[in-house]
């Protein structure tokens, strides 16, 4: 039986239910309730949160009634007859203290456990399988369920940052508990105040979630750090079966404490309020069996983005789709490291055409994410994070696109026309995604590196102002094989463009060049823009044969690029340049 083609979805996954063939058909939008007990606070509050969830989305009130008709009758097993004989003996022995049990019949809903922890996840998981149903129409059930591990923790590390306001961790405490995640180690420093902590441990016992304060559970505990590993954003992907797979392994070892930290060391921190690779953590660790059959199950994508962002926003299904770019990887590292002159000459990981595809896919999820922004209501700056990871990937592509092109000049190809401009328009998209970039870091309260990862972006902005008045070369067929025929262009081919062949830095009055240059093997060929007494990049190239171990390639050195006679190169060479800072000359 699949809860999910029923119209019901339950996260996590129980571990055990089966479908009735009839229905309970609730008269009126009054449900009555009876506890077989005199119900303890804990008890009324995780009523209570199904009274305020089913009043706003469901239409139901409920209402209180008599053991004997009551619509729902809710306490501990052992106490009651009725409510006992509701479910089956080998179940009430199963569930454990954490577990529960549901019986939905044509005529009343049931809900049993041990305690009152069984209680309160027993009522979360009535209100995900009544959400479908606003005709108060509910299909019958017997449904048994208990954890797979007795602690499921996530740790919160503040020492970086400076611990949140109180408000924010109850928050945390709250939205973890719905999807029954029962620990949080908290570190902070300095320690939060005593009365500060009593208070967190009040609020965090409704929810049955045990806190710890600068110290680790006791007893042997598993435990999966979720890292960052990518400098863009998380591979969320990679991480859903890194989670999956330590759950599993944890649970073959036998372990019953287990807890999910995550490492912000990369980038921007791994963004405060996102907290979906923990959470599907703490799913897995339910039912570690039905959780980590799936990837990431369209029921966990609707819960998630419904409690941490908004109804109207599907974000989830924004951010697998875009972890799911693996091509991104291995462009990113070049681009958050390397200038344009630096990278030039490096093999491209994708092709022309795929980077091509890659930025018309970016573009897409730009808008998308512009588009999706405007309908979160609540962590809106991790979303801003997820949008500027976003912005910057985008950007990413379209360098690397752009260096496909400048490749392209070895080869005697022209750019494509308004090329000058595309580098005028990724050089203002970098000025706004510095901002950002400052903007975001700020609001995590972190100043650690913020200087070193900035500079990454002043590079980047360097290396675009230069790049218009870069020279690049282009090789053409040589009547002798002592002679070289070297081309010249720049980006911006309006610039004339100056060079000397004897090694000395080139001038206004070095000649200009208007034709491909014959250059002898011992030339050293140094060329730049110079207009308006504005002196761009000097680019350094020496010509040399190919060496017999390395015949029809390029052999360089620290200087720049060296070629060598077309005719005896399968492909056009790959070439190295050596540049100076823009500069007004003296």
């Amino acid at each position: 039986f699949n809860l999910a083609a029923a119209g019901a979805e339950i996260v996590p996954a129980p571990q055990k239910w089966e479908p009735g063939t009839e229905t309970l058909e609730l008269e009126t939008t009054d449900l009555s309730y009876y506890f077989v007990e005199k119900p303890n606070p804990n008890n009324i509050f995780a009523l209570n949160q199904l009274i305020i969830f089913w009043e706003a989305n469901q239409a139901l009130r409920l209402t209180t009634g008599t053991r004997g008709k009551a619509d729902l009758l809710v306490g501990k097993l052992g106490i009651f007859d009725k409510l006992d004989e509701a479910f089956r003996q080998e179940d009430i022995d199963q569930i454990g203290e954490e577990g529960y049990l549901i019986s939905i019949t044509a005529d009343r809903i049931f809900v049993g456990a041990h305690t009152d922890a069984g209680i309160f996840y027993g009522i979360q998981t009535l209100r995900l399988y009544m959400m479908p149903y606003r005709d108060r129409k509910i299909p019958t059930l017997y449904l048994a369920d208990w954890p797979d591990f007795k602690l499921r923790a996530w740790q919160d590390d503040a020492l970086s940052k400076g611990a949140p306001e109180t408000d924010y961790i109850k928050d945390q405490i709250k939205k973890f508990a719905q999807f029954k995640l029962n620990g949080l180690v908290f570190e902070t420093n300095p320690a939060l105040p005593k009365n500060v902590i009593d208070e967190l441990n009040r609020f965090a016992g409704l929810y049955h979630v045990k806190l710890f304060f600068n110290e680790k559970p006791a007893g042997e505990l598993q435990e999966a750090v979720i890292q960052a590993k990518d400098r863009i954003w998380p591979d969320l992907r990679g991480l859903n079966y890194e989670i999956k797979d330590a759950v599993a392994k944890a649970k073959e070892a036998g372990a019953a404490q287990f807890l999910l930290r995550t490492s912000d060391e990369n980038y921007f921190g791994f963004f405060e309020s996102f907290y979906l690779p923990v959470i599907w953590g703490g799913v897995n660790l339910w039912n570690a069996e039905k959780s980590g059959a799936e990837d990431y199950p369209a029921s966990f994508n609707r819960e998630f983005s419904h409690l941490y962002f908004s109804s109207a926003a599907p974000v989830s299904d924004v951010l697998f789709d875009f972890s799911n770019l693996g091509q991104l990887k291995g462009l990113n590292g070049h681009s958050a490291q390397k200038s344009w002159e630096a990278y030039e000459g490096e093999a491209l990981e994708l092709s022309h055409e795929e980077l091509q595809k890659l930025a018309t896919a970016m573009d897409a999820f730009k808008a998308k994410t512009r588009d999706y922004l405007m309908n979160v209501s609540q962590n809106v700056h991790t979303f801003e994070c997820f949008q500027f990871a976003v912005n910057w990937s985008n950007w990413m592509v379209k360098k690397h696109l752009a260096q496909s092109y400048i490749r392209k000049i070895s080869l005697g190809e022209a750019l494509p026309e308004g090329f000058n401009d595309q580098i005028a328009g990724l050089r203002r998209e970098l000025f706004t995604l510095r901002q950002t970039y400052q903007t975001l870091w700020k609001k995590e309260r972190k100043d650690k590196g913020l200087s070193e990862d900035l500079k990454l972006f002043d590079i980047q902005t360097e290396a675009t102002i230069n790049l218009p008045y870069q020279v690049f070369s282009t090789q053409h067929p040589s009547e002798t094989d002592s002679l070289y025929s070297v081309g010249l262009t720049a980006i911006n081919d309006t610039l004339p463009i100056h060079y000397t062949l004897d090694g000395t830095e080139p001038t206004e009055e070095s000649p200009r060049y208007e034709a491909p240059l014959q250059v002898s093997g011992t030339a050293v060929l140094k060329a730049c823009t110079i207009s308006n007494r504005y002196k761009g990049p000097v680019s350094t190239f020496r010509p040399s044969k190919p060496t017999s171990h390395s015949k029809g390639k390029a052999k360089t050195d620290g200087n720049g690029m060296a070629w060598v006679p077309l005719k005896e190169l399968p492909q056009p060479p790959r070439f190295f340049i050596s540049s100076m800072a823009c500069r007004m000359p003296s």
